[in-house]
């Protein structure tokens, strides 16, 4: 599915709201932020020093060919906890305000396109931590089995009335087509 129209009208609403430039041009996609840092390790310190201690755990209680199911068990907890850890250690800063991923999905009633997005986070324990994102779903547009043109002006009617009045832009050229641009590190 081609977004030349939506990338098109969306840059053009931005130009004349903010009034650069005198073109239409297409968005430029989000480049992803630095991720290593020398602070990087040390400000998840913690959940990286309780994961190796849980697997040692597990290592000395369940033999992994004997106790199979409770060592794969005890390793998936590990997992779990290590997940978890980083969940709160990790604080909700604000959106994005991109649509960084425009993603249609065939099924058996038709085609739903996603509007994707990122949420920042930031690590809580290190003040230069640098941001992670967390992907999600904005908004989705259901477009049966009409033809790819007409399902283009439904996505590109829904992020121009809906989204860019918000001040959440797209940020993929048409040639990117449906290609992942969110930036990362992600949780």
């Amino acid at each position: 599915m081609s977004l030349a129209r939506v990338v098109a009208v969306a840059a053009f609403v931005v130009t004349s709201l903010t009034g650069c430039g005198t073109a239409i041009e297409p968005a430029e996609p989000v480049t992803p932020e630095q991720t290593g840092t020398v602070s990087q390790g040390l400000c998840v310190g913690q959940c990286d020093q309780e994961r190796p201690v849980c697997e040692q755990y597990c290592i000395d209680n369940f033999h992994p060919y004997w106790d199979e199911q409770r060592y794969f068990a005890c390793m998936d907890n590990c997992n779990w906890e290590y997940e978890r850890c980083l969940d709160y250690t990790y604080v909700y800063e604000g959106p994005s305000n991109t649509i960084c991923h425009i993603d249609p999905d065939t099924h058996t009633n038709g085609v739903d396109v996603e509007l994707h997005t990122v949420d920042v986070y930031k690590d809580s324990t290190c003040a230069d931590s640098p941001r992670y994102y967390r992907k999600r779903v904005l908004d989705s547009v259901h477009c049966g089995w009409i033809s790819p043109g007409q399902c283009e002006n439904r996505v590109e009617y829904r992020i121009t009335t809906t989204w860019i009045p918000q001040q959440v832009y797209p940020t993929m050229t048409p040639e990117e087509g449906d290609v992942d641009k969110c930036p990362g590190p992600r949780l």
